[in-house]
């Protein structure tokens, strides 16, 4: 046999070795992907236990509750009437992979893990885009006041800013009195965090307390250098919008009861003092759960007497529709889920005026800019 064609043939093979290999590594990922889609809604249909335990200010352990199983699931739904959390947790025509631009998780991050370990698969990155993905994903369809309904409109840009309906405000749709403190705050939406992020454990971080490279502690730092701190401060189970004059009057105060007509908002059932803060009744349940979850992710300190009072609330205001498909928008964004409000049967009682009836949700329309 000439030599040329023995040098021709291992010149063949040299180039035809590394297609099969880059076709062979190919269909490996693609194998290990499936056993990992497969793996991951075995995970989901077992419906393990979110078993974490955290301590509030009192001592007492709080017991994140275990979701339910499917039969109690479907039961609870059937008994809820017509007002299906699934009409507010799907927009239709959404695909499945993602919704105003953003990924969307078909399931918890880790269910295995307990809340505080759970690692998130998107969380926003800065404080901007934590409200405008707020802004634009979760609540773009029902753009109403967390603690009065009132109506706002979204600026259309990138942080999240928007403007409170001039008629909804202290029209029929809304009632509510503006105020004389912070009165130029009234007539624009604000997103606040119903845990304060001065009472998040971050407030105690170096970031916020020293000085290190001649920058000066503080929130903004945080935001920017410690991914911890990050976690809780842009966590959209914890962003509402609200009226800016209600956020500037609330401050960080925490939340209490005080009697009725402590002062006047109008229509909206808010109380507010120079030291406590008390949502409408139809509101108390929400708050109370987001604290909750808020302790148990994040370690957030109950003072004496709070655990009960959240325990409470979250008994006589029950999960309403718009309540579970909000908390279920922000899950499948993230892949956290508050274990207090998922999968948890909604009911009509827990809705404020505003939310009752509740109408189904439009598909989403807009993208985060």
């Amino acid at each position: 046999m000439p030599p040329y064609k023995s040098r021709s043939r291992k010149s063949l093979s040299r180039r035809l070795i590394p297609p099969l290999c880059a076709l062979f590594a190919i269909a490996l990922i693609i194998l290990l992907k499936q056993i990992w889609q497969e793996r991951s809604a075995h995970d989901l249909s077992a419906q393990t236990s979110a078993a974490a335990l955290v301590t509030s200010g009192t001592g007492s352990p709080i017991q994140v509750p275990p979701r339910p199983t499917s039969g109690e699931q479907a039961s609870g739904e059937q008994a809820s009437g017509e007002l299906q959390a699934e009409e507010l947790s799907d927009p239709p025509g959404s695909p499945p992979s993602e919704m105003a631009g953003l990924p969307l998780p078909a399931a918890p991050a880790d269910p295995n893990r307990a809340l505080a370990e759970q690692v998130p698969l998107w969380q926003p990155e800065s404080w901007r885009e934590a409200k405008n993905a707020a802004d634009d994903v979760i609540f773009q369809d029902r753009p109403r006041s967390f603690y009065c309904g009132c109506r706002y409109s979204s600026d259309g840009d990138s942080d999240g800013s928007g403007k409170i309906d001039p008629v909804s405000i202290e029209g029929e749709s809304c009632g509510y009195k503006i105020q004389d403190k912070h009165k130029n705050r009234a007539g624009r939406v604000e997103w606040e965090h119903v845990v304060p992020a001065s009472l998040m454990p971050a407030r105690n971080f170096d970031c916020w307390t020293k000085e290190a490279d001649g920058k000066r502690g503080s929130r903004s730092r945080c935001e920017k250098e410690s991914p911890a701190a990050q976690a809780m401060i842009f966590d959209l189970h914890n962003l509402v919008p609200a009226i800016g004059q209600v956020n500037a009057l609330r401050g960080n105060d925490r939340y209490g009861e005080l009697p009725a007509q402590t002062s006047d908002f109008g229509r909206c059932e808010i109380e507010d003092t120079n030291s406590s803060f008390a949502p409408p009744p139809c509101k108390r349940g929400d708050v109370a759960r987001i604290w909750l979850y808020m302790s148990a992710r994040h370690g957030v300190a109950l003072i004496a007497g709070e655990a009960d009072r959240f325990e409470r609330w979250s008994k006589a205001d029950p999960v309403s529709p718009w309540e579970r498909g909000r908390h279920d928008r922000v899950a499948r964004l993230t892949g956290i889920e508050n274990p207090f409000v998922a999968r948890i049967p909604p009911d009509p009682a827990g809705a404020c005026w505003w939310e009752n009836p509740a109408v189904p949700l439009e598909a989403a329309q807009s993208s985060v800019r």
